[in-house]
């Protein structure tokens, strides 16, 4: 059975501080023609500047490494940065770590062929709905004319194609392994990591405040600083959300620009 391939191959990179490790994960994607290793890392340290140079589709990411372990690898890439992330560990305590950073899957080692066929299938379905829905965005704004501050976020879902314009969105939430949609009235929950929304969505108009919410530039209205340190966002519907540390320079970036409303 053939399988259609994108136009060109899923941009990989791998990280792992053994070299075995990174070898067994170049002989198993040698196999595969949708996907290309362009780095391989040793260091978290040289992990951040390839993945900033290469800007993959998908990182095949150890976490228990000298230095820079797999997770602050993430924390300290910018959020736009990072692409689809699956850790692999001999260590499955870090599971449920792995899943609040939103990865898209988990490989325990020592790992058989067939569970990496089953990770990297699911992957590759993920990549593809994601490609969809950024085409079918662009494509919606050529054929309609809008401005970007018009553009749409398509979701599919459980066999649905959902579109939803920007401007109805005023927060987006992780929940579990899915993610709730905050619009103008009501709210929507879809089986995507907030990661992969995150990808779909303009950058100029929305912002993570957390690892675990992302808002739209036009409906903030008020942020404040509180006793922790942190910073607390009022939006236009009465939410408060906490802005951590992390992402108080890219909030503050993001509400300096000039509005396009």
């Amino acid at each position: 059975m053939t399988r259609a391939s994108p136009a060109r191959p899923w941009r990989a990179i791998v990280v792992d501080d053994e070299p075995l490790a990174r070898q067994t994960l170049r002989l198993l994607l040698a196999r595969e023609k949708d996907f290309a290793i362009v780095a391989e890392c040793g260091h978290g340290a040289d992990a951040i500047e390839a993945i900033r140079r290469e800007r993959p589709d998908v990182l095949f990411l150890d976490v228990q490494m000298p230095e820079v372990d797999g997770f602050e690898v993430l924390r300290r890439l910018e959020p736009a940065a990072v692409p689809s992330v699956i850790f692999v560990t001999a260590f499955d305590r870090y599971a449920l770590q792995a899943f609040e950073q939103h990865a898209l899957d988990y490989l325990l080692k020592p790992f058989s062929d067939e569970r990496f066929a089953v990770v990297l299938g699911q992957t590759r379905m993920r990549l593809r709905e994601r490609t969809f829905a950024s085409i079918a965005g662009r494509m919606s704004d050529l054929l309609a004319g809008t401005a970007p501050e018009r553009r749409q976020l398509v979701i599919r879902d459980s066999g649905r194609t959902i579109v939803i314009p920007h401007d109805d969105i005023v927060w987006i939430e992780a929940e579990d392994y899915c993610a709730r949609i905050h619009l103008r009235g009501r709210t929507l929950l879809v089986r995507d990591s907030l990661r992969a929304l995150e990808g779909s969505l303009d950058r100029g108009a929305f912002v993570r405040v957390h690892r675990s919410a992302i808002a739209n530039v036009a409906c903030m209205r008020e942020i404040e600083p509180v006793t922790s340190g942190d910073q607390r966002l009022t939006l236009s519907d009465g939410t408060k959300l906490k802005v951590s540390r992390t992402y108080r320079a890219h909030l503050v970036k993001a509400i300096g620009k000039p509005s396009s409303a």
